[in-house]
C-alpha cells in the first residue's frame, strides 16, 4: 500500500518543447509551465514572433532565468517541412539540448471552412498539412529526444500532447467537413501512438470554443456576437479561457498514469 508523501511538483526543472507555442493556447501553456518552474522551448514560423513572446514571458516571470526560455524557427507549412524539422533538431543538439521531457503540439492554420462540393485534393492537403501531416513528422523526429529523458518514474513520465478540437466529436452544419475529419483523425493518431511509442505517453487535448486569435478572421463585432451566442448555449455560461484550457495540457504532462486519452475541455458543449 502506498504511503502518504509530500506531493511532488512534477514539472519543475523539466524541459518542455512547445511546437507553435507563441500564440493562443500554446502561449498560455508556456506561461503556465514557467509558473510551475519548467524550462520551455518554443517554436514559431517567424523569429520576430519568438522574440516578442519570449520577451513577454520573461516580463511576466522576472524571477525566471533567461536560460529557461528559448526559441527556434520552424516552418510547418512548407513542402520542405521534414528537412525543417531535422534542422531544428540539429540546432537543439548543437545548443546542448540532448533530451526533452515533454512535447506539446499546437500548430494549426486558420480553420478550413468549405462545402463538400468545393473540396479539392489541393485544398484537402493544404488543410491537413500543419494540423496532421507535420504533427506526425514532428513526433517522429522528436521521439529520440523524448526517449533520452530516460524511463518513466514517479517524478517524471515523458509525454506527447497533441491538439484537436470539439468538432471531431460533434458535427456542426455548414462547411466543417475537412475540419471534422482532421480533428477526429488526431484522436485515432494519439491512441495508436500511445501503443506504438510505449512507454512514452501520448494524449490529445480537444478544446471547444476558446477566446484566442483563431477567430481573428472575424470582425470584432462578429467575434463578440459569436462569443455571446456561444455563451448562451454552454452549460458553463462562458467560452473557454486559455488559462483554463492550459491546465489540461499540464495534467497530461504531470499524470504518469494517463495515455491514449482524448482530454475534452469544451464548456460542456457536447451536452447540448
Amino acid at each position: 500500500m502506498a504511503t502518504l508523501q509530500r506531493h511532488p511538483d512534477k514539472l519543475r526543472n523539466r524541459t518542455v518543447l512547445l511546437i507553435a507555442g507563441t500564440g493562443g493556447i500554446g502561449k498560455g501553456v508556456a506561461s503556465a509551465l514557467l509558473g510551475r518552474g519548467a524550462r520551455i522551448i518554443l517554436t514559431s514560423t517567424r523569429q520576430a514572433k519568438l522574440d516578442e513572446t519570449i520577451s513577454q514571458l520573461l516580463q511576466l516571470y522576472p524571477e525566471v532565468p533567461q536560460t529557461n526560455v528559448s526559441g527556434y524557427t520552424l516552418d510547418l507549412g512548407s513542402t520542405s517541412v521534414e528537412d525543417n524539422i531535422r534542422t531544428m533538431v540539429e540546432k537543439l543538439k548543437k545548443d546542448g539540448i540532448e533530451k526533452i521531457d515533454h512535447l506539446a503540439y499546437f500548430a494549426g492554420d486558420p480553420l478550413s471552412m468549405m462545402q463538400l462540393e468545393d473540396i479539392t485534393l489541393d485544398s484537402w492537403l493544404k488543410a491537413s498539412q500543419v494540423r496532421t501531416i507535420s504533427c506526425i513528422l514532428v513526433v517522429k523526429h522528436l521521439v529520440p529526444l523524448l526517449r533520452a529523458a530516460g524511463p518513466a518514474t514517479s517524478q517524471c513520465s515523458p509525454s506527447v500532447t497533441l491538439t484537436s478540437g470539439a468538432v471531431g466529436d460533434k458535427p456542426i452544419p455548414g462547411g466543417w467537413t475537412l475540419t471534422a475529419m482532421i480533428t477526429a483523425s488526431l484522436y485515432g493518431a494519439a491512441r495508436q501512438l500511445a501503443l506504438d511509442l510505449k512507454p512514452l505517453r501520448v494524449n490529445v487535448v480537444s478544446p471547444g470554443v476558446v477566446d484566442t486569435e483563431l477567430w481573428s478572421g472575424m470582425s470584432e463585432e462578429q467575434r463578440n456576437g459569436f462569443y455571446e451566442e456561444t455563451k448562451k448555449k454552454m452549460p458553463t455560461g462562458r467560452v473557454g479561457d486559455v488559462q483554463d484550457v492550459a491546465e489540461s495540457y499540464l495534467w497530461c504532462m504531470s499524470d504518469g498514469n494517463v495515455t491514449g486519452e482524448v482530454v475534452r475541455t469544451n464548456s460542456g458543449s457536447l451536452l447540448v
